[in-house]
C-alpha cells in the first residue's frame, strides 16, 4: 500500500500498543537486528509491508506479511507466509514464497488484499482479517473494506462469503471513503457478544483519519462504536488531520 495507508498501519498499531496493559519497557526499548525478509526485485512481493508474527509452539514463529507489486497508481497487493525457528531466520512459504491470500475477481477484493491480522484460536483454527479493494490505484484509496478467512493451517486461506465484514460507512460517517489496517483481540472476559474487539483505521478522502472501534461475538457479525448523539465515531483521532490527496 503507498505511504499514506502505511501511516494508517502505524497509526492503529501504535494506538492498539497504547491500550494494552505493557510495561513501558516491552513497547519503547528495542533492539535492532537487521533486516530479516527481502523483498525480490520483480516478484509479487517486490516490497513488504506490514508484517503479522505470532508464536506457535516452542521453536515456530509464523509471519504474515503484504506483498506490493507496482506503484501506487497501479498496484497489486497480496498476502505471503514465512515461517522461523527464532523470529530473526525467516523461509518463505513452499520455497518459491507464492502469496497464501490473492484477490478475488469480479469481487469487493478484487485489485489487492493485504495489511492484515491473524488470530490462533485453537488447533487447527486460525482466523484472518484483512484490507481488501477494488481499487486498482491506490494513491488516492476511497474504497477499501476489511474481511475475514480462516485456516486450517495459516497457509490454505477459506474467505469467508462474498462481501466485507467491515464495511465502509456512508454519506457523513467519518470512515466513509474506507476502513482498513484491522487489529483484533479475542476476549473471553469480555460482555455477551463482544468476545472480539477490533480497531481500524478510517477517513474520509481529502480530510480526516481515526481509528475505529468494533465488537463481535463471533469475528464476523460486527458492531462498529457509535455515539448516542450522532452516527459511528472514531474511539482515537489523529492530533493532526492527515491528508489523503496528493503526492
Amino acid at each position: 500500500m503507498n505511504k499514506r495507508l502505511k501511516t494508517l498501519s502505524a497509526f492503529v498499531i501504535v494506538t492498539f500498543l497504547v491500550v494494552l496493559p505493557f510495561s513501558a519497557d516491552a513497547v519503547v526499548n528495542w533492539t535492532k537486528q537487521g533486516q530479516v525478509l527481502q523483498g525480490r526485485s520483480g516478484e509479487w512481493d517486490d516490497n513488504l509491508e506490514k508484517p503479522m508474527v505470532i508464536k506457535d509452539g516452542p521453536n515456530s514463529y509464523k509471519m504474515w506479511y503484504t506483498g506490493v507489486l507496482g506503484t501506487p497508481a497501479a498496484e497489486t497487493d497480496q498476502i505471503g507466509y514465512a515461517t522461523s525457528p527464532d523470529g530473526v531466520n525467516w523461509t518463505r512459504y513452499g520455497g518459491s514464497g507464492g502469496p497464501v491470500l490473492t484477490p478475488t475477481a469480479e469481487a469487493w477484493d478484487s485489485a489487492s488484499v493485504g495489511l492484515c491480522w491473524v488470530l490462533k484460536m485453537g488447533d487447527n483454527d486460525y482466523r484472518m482479517w484483512y484490507s481488501g479493494t477494488t481499487d486498482e490505484s491506490l494513491e488516492n484509496p476511497t474504497n477499501i473494506q476489511i474481511g475475514y478467512a480462516t485456516s486450517e493451517d495459516g497457509i490454505t486461506w477459506e474467505k469467508y462469503g462474498s462481501s466485507p465484514v467491515v464495511a465502509k460507512g456512508s454519506g457523513s460517517d467519518w470512515d466513509s471513503n474506507g476502513v482498513a489496517v484491522p487489529t483484533v483481540v479475542y476476549d473471553p472476559s469480555a460482555p455477551e457478544g463482544e468476545q472480539f474487539k477490533m480497531w481500524y483505521a478510517g477517513w474520509t478522502l481529502g480530510a480526516f483519519v481515526g481509528v475505529g472501534y468494533a465488537t463481535s461475538a463471533d469475528g464476523i457479525l460486527w458492531t462498529k462504536y457509535n455515539d448516542p448523539y450522532t452516527d459511528t465515531n472514531p474511539m482515537f483521532e489523529h492530533s493532526e488531520p492527515v491528508m489523503l490527496t496528493g503526492s
